[in-house]
Formats: C-alpha cells, structure tokens, sequence
C-alpha cells in the first residue's frame, strides 16, 4: 500500500510482523541483531519502519492508533486486519474523524483493563479473549515504561563477545594511580543513557572526580584534578530523534568511558556454551510445538524461569563447547565456572545474533503461521472450540539473587587470575611439546651416530675460526 511501502496491511501476517517489531522496538531492542522480526525486513520495509518510528513520535493521534494494535496484536485476523486499517485511513487523511479512541490510556497510568467485543460467541473464544488482552495489557505497560538504553556485554570479554559493539580505541582514557579513587555520588551524578527526543547537553560532557585513597583510615586533604571528556571536541553533535544512529553512537562512548572508571553496572556473564543454547531451542519448542496450547509468541518470562532453575547451582566445566570463540578466538571455555544467570532481555537479544538466528528464527516463524492456520481452522469448525489454546499467562521474571556488579578490582583480579591461568597452562604445553621433541632428537641422534662419525678436524676447524675472528674484533670489554 502506499502509505506504507512494503507492507501490506490487509495481510494479517504482515501487519503481525510489524508489530511485533515495534514491540520488541519498544522493549529496547532497536537493532536487527536483537530485534528478530527487523531482521526480517527488506530495505524497503527498513525505509518505512524508519517513518513509522518518526511519525509515532510527533504525532500523538498515530501513536495512540499504533498502540491500539499493538495492544489487540494477537486478537483473530479480523480485528488485527479492521486496526492496521484505521491506521492506513488516518495517514491517508480520508478517514480520521470515524477513528474510535482506543482502549490504551496515553497517560502513565495505565486504564484498567477493558475487555473488547468478543466476536464470536462461543465460551472457548471468550477464554481466549481474556488471556490475549492480559498478555496484551502486559506488553502494553512493559512498553509504556520502556528505557532507551545502551546494554552492557554479556561476555567477559567486551570486545570478543556475540554484542557486535567493540570499544573505540581513539578515546583517550588516563590510567587512574593507584593512590586515587573516583568519587561517586549517585544523588548528583548519573551514567543514564541519553533518549531520542529529549535534548540535554549535558550528556556531551563527563568529569570522573578523584580524590586520594585514605592511609590508615586518614584521608588527605590534597585535591586531585578531575578527569574530563568532551563528545565535542571529536565528533558532531548527535540528532535527538527515533532511532539516531549519532544518539546510540554518543551513548556507547558514555558507556565505555563508565565502564573504564566505575565498572559495568551489573555483573558480567561468561559466553554461551553450546548447551546453553540447545536448552534455550528446548524450551522455545515445548512451548510454541505444545499441541495443546497454539501460542504465536513464546512466554518470555515463563522460558527463562525455567532456564535458569535448570542450571542452578550447575559448574560449566572447563573445555565445553562456546557457541562462539571467546578469548584468544578458543573454541571452548577455558576456566571452569558456575552457569550466568541469564535475564529475559539476554535471551531475546541473544537470539537476535548472526549465531542463533538459524536456529531460532524457523521455530518463531513456525508458531506464528501455526496460530494463524488455528484460527483459520476453528472459524471452518464454526468455533466448536476443538484444539483452542488454553489460558496461559507468563510468569513474573525472577530475578537474579546475586545482583551486585562485580567492582573494578574484583574484575581485574578475575581477569588476572584467569590470564595467569593461562599462561601456565600454555607453559606447560611448550614444556611437553619440547620434551617430545627432545626425545625424538635424541632417539634419532643414537641411531645416526652408528652409521657415520664426524671428523674431530671439522670440528677443531669450526672453533679455531671462531678463535680468530674472537683475536680480530677483541673482548668487549677492551674498550673501557
């Protein structure tokens, strides 16, 4: 359609797909290495996706519109079909004084929940009314309460980790002494991402304070000069709108230059292991190939509950298979380690990467056709209710018990440990590979000595030439 290049908004598959992008936009995931249904997206539709985030900005009857159905996503094709065409008739201009006002408040307080006219009539359909607008009604206040922010690595490793974003090594950072430490007050400082539409300036500078470390629990009165960085000075002002590339760039030099001074905000997490992501697939397929429960998406929270409870308390031995190479591009984990506790958010951004997609990206789109093949079938059956999905709400995420960043010392000593670490290892392999060799030498030397003998002249030959040019050139030390 021409209002919207690429998608075609009588297409309930379609239209799906574009909300589930914006909902996953919504979340935070801004990118198509971890928003899976924008990597799906053809550069036509990557153009149009780019104007709906604009349009949805400045226009507040389009977001409201917008959000209505994203709201009912999950409803039957009809209404997901009758919502992308409002939509469509208020861009075009030729229908926007029929537009009902949508169920969604606006506001931060949400509207209680409102059911729809249901459709059919049938008990089955009422079920599944209530359990789409709960699911819904939660997606709608996850999103309304959504950060633009920068996600830190899950790796240990920042710039060898699955996150595509390494560090930029033109950002001049001083080596802090270690004598001093940086002055952190959380109630007048900040290390927040900066968010499109809302221009602050303040955001281009930083100043890391120091002051002297305490000896014997005295602190000095000495000032210390603080650290400063200005974005300015190397690179142009970035543009505040929806999906600003110059915005994120501004926000990962902020991240990196925190990171290096106070260390990562919350504790890192080693790199997947091949298990890891066999158990992920396992649990996406028990829930969207369940032949009792047709569900077009997967239960976020309820998958990494149980991802988690499975590898609690579990050690990931060293030598197990890494999904992709990590320090020094090892095929496998180097150091035995308890299994990460992995968040929702982790799982639905890893699955986005170049690794997964794969894997991952068949079994999503299986589950939606399959539901959409499930509606078409039960409007056949004439809503006898055979087969229908049953009501299934998500689980509340638990979160990780051990919240607590690791400080900067603590990581470095890790760090260090690890690397050292290392390196006896690799002491250790030189050291038997050159026995090996020592010992092949020797067995060969034995067995060349029965066969020919050197003349002890050549030899004698050899060392006087050496003898002489030593007579030539004279002891280093003749000339002092």
């Amino acid at each position: 359609m021409s209002a919207f290049p690429g998608f075609d908004l009588t297409d309930v598959l379609s239209i799906r797909l574009l909300a589930q992008a914006l909902t996953l936009y919504a979340e935070g995931h801004h990118r198509s290495s971890n928003n899976f249904a924008i990597s799906r997206f053809n550069n036509v539709q990557r153009s149009t996706f780019r104007r709906i985030l604009g349009h949805w900005q400045q226009d507040h009857g389009f977001e409201r519109l917008v959000r209505q159905l994203l709201y009912h996503q999950h409803h039957n094709d009809g209404v997901v079909v009758r919502l992308a065409g409002e939509i469509q008739s208020y861009v075009e201009g030729t229908n926007s004084a029929k537009i009902a006002q949508p169920t969604l408040a606006s506001s931060a307080a949400m509207a209680p929940l409102k059911f729809v006219e249901i459709i059919n009539n049938s008990y089955n359909d009422y079920l599944q009314e209530i359990e789409r607008q709960i699911v819904a009604h939660i997606l709608a206040n996850e999103a309304h309460n959504v950060e633009y922010h920068v996600e830190e690595s899950d790796s240990d490793w920042e710039t060898e980790s699955e996150n595509g974003d390494q560090d930029d090594e033109e950002i001049a950072m001083p080596l802090l002494h270690d004598d001093y430490e940086v002055i952190w007050n959380e109630k007048t400082m900040h290390r927040k991402a900066a968010r499109p539409g809302l221009p602050d300036p303040s955001f281009y500078k930083i100043e890391i304070h120091l002051r002297k470390k305490a000896v014997n629990g005295v602190r000095s009165q000495e000032s210390v000069p603080s650290i400063k960085f200005d974005y300015l000075e190397n690179h142009k002002e970035p543009t505040w709108e929806i999906a600003s590339k110059s915005l994120y760039k501004m926000n990962q030099w902020r991240n990196q230059i925190f990171r290096n001074y106070l260390g990562n905000k919350r504790p890192t997490r080693g790199p997947y292991l091949v298990v890891e992501q066999k158990l992920i697939i396992d649990l996406l397929r028990q829930q969207l190939e369940d032949p009792l429960k047709v569900r077009p998406a997967p239960r976020w929270g309820r998958l990494i509950n149980a991802y988690n409870r499975l590898l609690q308390d579990v050690i990931q031995k060293k030598g197990s298979r890494l999904v992709q190479s990590g320090v020094k591009n090892k095929p496998v984990l180097d150091y035995d380690r308890a299994a990460p506790w992995r968040s929702k958010g982790a799982i639905q951004t890893i699955i986005g990467k170049q690794t997964w997609k794969n894997l991952i990206n068949p079994i999503l789109e299986a589950a939606i056709k399959r539901r959409a093949q499930h509606d078409v079938d039960r409007k056949e059956r004439g809503s006898t209710g055979r087969g229908s999905p049953e009501i299934s709400e998500d689980e509340e995420e638990i979160l990780n018990p051990n919240p607590v960043p690791k400080s900067k010392e603590e990581i470095k000593e890790l760090a260090g440990k690890r690397r050292k670490q290392r390196q006896l290892e690799e002491m250790k392999n030189r050291r038997h590979s050159q026995m090996a060799v020592n010992s092949t030498e020797e067995e060969g030397g034995e067995e060349e000595s029965t066969e020919e003998e050197e003349p002890p002249k050549k030899k004698q030959k050899r060392g006087s030439r050496k003898d002489k040019d030593t007579d030539k050139r004279g002891p280093l030390g003749d000339k002092d």
